[in-house]
């Protein structure tokens, strides 16, 4: 039995999270691919259609990742103990694996429907959390984008390095997550009225 039929889909995944983690997700390459996996290149495209296929598929695996870890983290809580906790996961997750979070970071490509459906089930975790507040879809969605896009600031800025300095980051990240719970009782306030 030839090397070729022994690999699957699943191995070539795990061979390109592989890949990202150790080197960085620009300097994925088929080469590399195949090399990890014992294959010549060419074996590869009965798999996948080329590099770009790979990314894609590595994509959805991130969101995947990233929305049980977010999920995970809300069980058995909620309200703003709940946007805490899956605050400091989605954290957790950008800051432990920093090349992977690129690739999720990078995942909005709205005409894949793969990966649409990734990150609309990745948004739906929240929205449940907020199920509580009762806010009107507007707000909802304000408030949707502005959490995500404060932890997704401060975690790239984080990530990249500029916050040094004598102000621990976590005391910053913090602050975040109470201000993110002050808009979320206020927009709940006026969505009462």
């Amino acid at each position: 039995m030839s090397q070729s039929r022994r690999l699957t889909n699943a191995l070539l995944l795990d061979a390109a999270v592989e890949a990202v983690e150790e080197n960085g997700l620009n300097e994925l390459s088929m080469q590399d691919l195949a090399s990890r996996l014992g294959v010549k290149p060419p074996s590869l495209y009965n798999h996948i259609s080329g590099l770009n296929d790979v990314r894609r598929q590595l994509t959805k695996e991130v969101l995947h990742r990233m929305e049980d870890a977010i999920r995970d983290s809300a069980v058995g809580r909620s309200g703003e103990n709940a946007l805490r906790e899956m605050a400091l996961a989605y954290r957790r997750s950008a800051k432990t694996h920093p090349e992977l979070y690129r690739a999720f970071a990078s995942s909005r490509q709205p005409r894949d429907p793969e990966i649409e459906a990734g990150v609309q089930s990745l948004l739906a975790v929240l929205s449940r959390v907020l199920e509580g507040y009762g806010l009107d879809p507007e707000k909802e969605v304000n408030f949707i984008r502005i959490f995500h896009s404060g932890i997704h600031g401060f975690v790239s800025l984080e990530t990249a390095g500029f916050f040094g300095g004598d102000l621990p980051a976590d005391e910053s990240f913090d602050e975040l997550i109470r201000n993110q719970a002050m808009l979320l009782n206020y927009y709940k306030t006026n969505s009462e009225e």
